[in-house]
C-alpha cells in the first residue's frame, strides 16, 4: 500500500498542499467511489491544520497532531507540527 504524507505548518498555504497531494495520488484511486467522499475531508483537514498552525504561530504554543486517511491502496498522512522539529538535531553533535 502506497503512503503519502504532507507537513502543515504557519509557513505553508492550504491550497498548494492540497494541489500537490491531489497529483500524487494515483488515477486508479482517484476513480475509486471513496475519493470523492474522503478527499474533501482530506482538504478540509489541510485548511483546519494550516489554519491552526497560524494561530499557533502567534502564541507561541507547541504541538504535534497527525491524522491518517485511509483510501483504496493508499494511506494519507497529514500532520502538524509547529513548531517544526529539526530531523537533523543533535546527529552531527561530538561529545566534547
Amino acid at each position: 500500500m502506497k503512503t503519502i504524507k504532507v507537513q502543515v505548518s504557519n509557513e505553508t498555504s492550504a491550497s498548494p498542499v492540497v494541489k500537490y497531494l491531489e497529483s500524487r495520488i494515483p488515477e486508479e484511486t482517484k476513480s475509486s467511489p471513496e475519493f470523492s467522499v474522503i478527499f474533501p475531508k482530506i482538504a478540509s483537514c489541510i485548511e483546519d491544520f494550516s489554519e491552526k498552525s497560524k494561530k499557533l504561530a502567534k502564541s507561541g504554543t507547541t504541538i504535534h497532531v497527525e491524522k491518517e486517511f485511509t483510501l483504496p491502496g493508499l494511506n494519507v498522512y497529514v500532520v502538524l507540527e509547529y513548531p517544526k522539529k529539526n530531523r537533523n538535531h543533535g546527529k552531527n553533535r561530538r561529545n566534547t
